[in-house]
Formats: structure tokens, sequence, C-alpha cells
């Protein structure tokens, strides 16, 4: 896997506050790996995992993959009693957010990731901020800073990968398979 260089990206929980999106670091809190592109997909989907979770050796991996080819692979560093799989797929819809300028539709099967990109828009536009008890107000800060006034940027939810039903629909077998290409790219660093 070629890296093309890191990305400082989302936030950074040692000091609970929003990471510029665009600063370049050698040592990220959290890092976005960049892939050579490949092939157009049909969608864009973004997953999430966490590797010993429980464990002092816990981390976290999330992964982007964008209609045009793109293709993200990033780390969550945070305690290892912090790293949950909602706060992984957070992670890949900010990348998704930040790679699509606010405007794409995500495909994911988090559905507690997608009630925080709704909260998150509905607390930007309203102007309101996350509650201090609300245990993902850190990254909710980090998407409302990624969202625009007139931001179209959506997520989907799809029954996961790992629970094929039988269906005839092709769509919704197209949209697994990418869900499990995000899962096994996220499962790579």
């Amino acid at each position: 896997m070629n890296s093309v260089g890191v990305l400082t990206f989302g936030t950074d929980l040692r000091h609970a506050k929003p990471v510029d999106a665009s600063a370049w670091s050698p040592a990220p809190t959290y890092g976005l790996h960049t892939i050579p592109l490949r092939a157009n997909r049909t969608h864009s989907v973004g997953d999430g995992s966490v590797t010993n979770q429980g464990n002092p050796a816990a981390h976290g991996t999330s992964s982007y993959l964008g209609r045009d080819g793109t293709t993200l692979v990033g780390s969550v560093h945070v305690h290892p009693d912090h790293i949950t799989p909602t706060r992984c797929e957070i992670h890949s819809l900010l990348a998704g957010l930040h790679h699509s300028g606010d405007v794409a539709l995500q495909i994911y099967d988090n559905t507690t990731a997608i009630g925080l990109v709704i909260l998150a828009r509905s607390l930007k536009r309203r102007g309101g901020q996350p509650r201090i008890r609300n245990i993902h107000k850190v990254e909710l800060r980090s998407l409302m800073a990624l969202l625009t006034p007139v931001g179209k940027f959506a997520s989907e939810w799809i029954c996961s990968h790992q629970n094929i039903a039988d269906t005839p629909d092709p769509v919704h077998h197209a949209k697994q398979a990418l869900l499990a290409e995000a899962d096994s790219l996220a499962t790579l660093l």
C-alpha cells in the first residue's frame, strides 16, 4: 500500500477540540492515508473497525471509498477505553465529508453514526452546541466544523455486509459489497 501522505484530521481527544482539517503533521493523532486511485464506484461508502476492544492494545481504523476512486484509510489513536465502533465510523464519515465538500451521499451500517450526522447538521443550522454530557461531543464539533449552511451531505443506512440477506435487489448487493471492501480496508492498519 503506497501512502501518499498523512493528514491530521478529525478530532484530538487529548485536548477535546476540533483539529484543523488542512494541517499537515508527521505524527497525527488521527491520520488518513491516501491510497492510489481505484476504479470509480457506484456509491461512496465508509466503515470503521476496532481491534482488540477492551484491551490495552485496542486501536481503531476507518476507511472511506469515494465514487471517484478515492480511497482513504485512517487510524484512530485514543485511550483504549474510548475506542468504539461508532467513533471509528464517525471518522470515516468525517473523511467523506471533507473529501466531498458537504455534498455526497455515503452508505453506512452504523445507525448511531448516521444519527450523529443528522444531529450535527441540526445543531449547525440553529447555531447550537453539543451537550457537555454527550459522549460524542468532540466528533459532533468536528462534523459541525465541516458542514456548510447549504450542504447536502447525507448518510444512508444499509444492512451490514456481515448480515447478507437473500434479496434479488442488485443495488442492495452492490452496496453490501462496497461495505465489505471498506471493512476489509479498515482492518489493514
